[in-house]
């Protein structure tokens, strides 16, 4: 009777203890699916795609990873003598920020920012080219 109630007591504290591990491993792993500003990153980019039949039309694609479109903003309007230099879909979701270059201005740079789809146009930041070059990093 001693034996069997030794091998019971033993039995749940090794069940308490496998437990308390994967409880202990399923906080580390959700932990770890999301990146330090808390956003899940959305996995998009932006090409560019001039329209046919005109020099001047564009339209931008949000595409996925995987070479899916998801949506486009066509035609893309921009602010009269500025075009479209490069961009990022931020990690929300929810914004595209890029730069745009001022024609006849020695390469003036411009950062805008919009909606995903295409509202809401405002320029962020302006820069001398004489002074400074912007470059757009990725956004956080």
């Amino acid at each position: 009777m001693k034996k069997l109630i030794l091998g019971t007591a033993m039995l749940l504290a090794f069940n308490v203890a496998i437990m308390l591990t994967q409880m202990s491993c399923s906080k580390e792993s959700k932990a770890q699916t999301t990146n330090p500003s808390g956003y899940i990153p959305q996995n998009k980019f932006l090409i560019l795609e001039n329209l046919k039949g005109s020099s001047t039309k564009q339209q931008l694609l949000i595409v996925d990873y995987a070479g899916q479109p998801q949506s486009s903003i066509s035609p893309l309007i921009l602010p009269n003598g500025v075009t479209f230099d490069q961009g990022r879909v931020t990690p929300d979701g929810k914004t595209i920020i890029f730069t745009g270059v001022v024609t006849g201005a020695n390469g003036a740079s411009k950062v805008y920012s919009m909606n995903i789809d295409g509202t809401n146009m405002k320029e962020l930041l302006s820069r001398d080219p004489n002074n400074s070059e912007l470059e757009l990093m990725n956004t956080y």
